[in-house]
């Protein structure tokens, strides 16, 4: 191996433990895109775009949301087979009593379509993501990103383009997705922040070649 191409510092860590030489060459997404979000959804409404598997969270998402009666929950995307159990607990955790009638499970669904329908995206990952394109699609779009405080969702959401939280801490999540839902102002802040994080280093149009460009130089 002559060069390792990875997508974030984060993943660029273990590489270079390992002894390989390591490029950074960060995701993209396409841009410029329509903004979406602005007036509060009734209900509000918390998307996750992940797929249906342990690791990624959504118990935790669930479990944060439980406390906070006036927010509704959709999850978009599929399974692994060997997930089943997994995704029968999820739900028959959103079939308890305090969560009864606000979760939704979409499946696998197109992102824009699934991104125009929420108010605030959380990314709930409890082992830390390389570089998440669906942080870097909900931030494309202007809409108010909560993740987790590790790995690539670090490096996209640092400085103000969207809130970190403890990894698991279903009451962090709780009490920021409360914060953000409460207030407008800080919503188009954090959707500002993020458009132009994106448009600055993640354009594909501009990632891809440089991707492309590190792999074969």
């Amino acid at each position: 191996v002559r060069v390792a191409v990875s997508v974030s510092e984060a993943t660029a860590v273990p590489l270079r433990a390992a002894g390989l030489p390591v490029v950074v060459s960060h995701n993209g997404v396409p841009w410029p895109v329509p903004r979406f979000g602005g007036e509060l959804h009734t209900p509000p409404v918390i998307g996750m775009l992940a797929l249906l598997t342990p690791w990624k969270g959504h118990r935790v998402l669930l479990d944060a949301v439980a406390t906070l009666p006036e927010i509704r929950v959709e999850l978009a995307g599929g399974s692994f087979p060997g997930d089943h159990e997994y995704v029968a607990e999820l739900h028959e955790r959103a079939s308890r009593t305090d969560l009864a009638g606000r979760v939704e499970f979409l499946g696998h669904t197109d992102a824009k379509s699934a991104l125009q329908r929420w108010d605030v995206v959380v990314s709930a990952s409890t082992s830390p993501e390389a570089g998440p394109l669906s942080v870097l699609e909900a931030m494309s779009h202007g809409l108010p990103v909560i993740g987790t405080d590790h790995g690539g969702t670090h490096e996209f959401l640092v400085d103000g383009a969207g809130i970190l939280v403890e990894p698991g801490n279903a009451s962090a999540l709780a009490a920021a997705i409360s914060t953000v839902v409460a207030d407008s102002d800080r919503r188009r802040t954090l959707g500002d922040a993020a458009r132009h994080r994106v448009a600055v280093r993640h354009d594909i149009t501009e990632t891809l070649p440089a991707l492309l460009h590190r792999l074969i130089s």
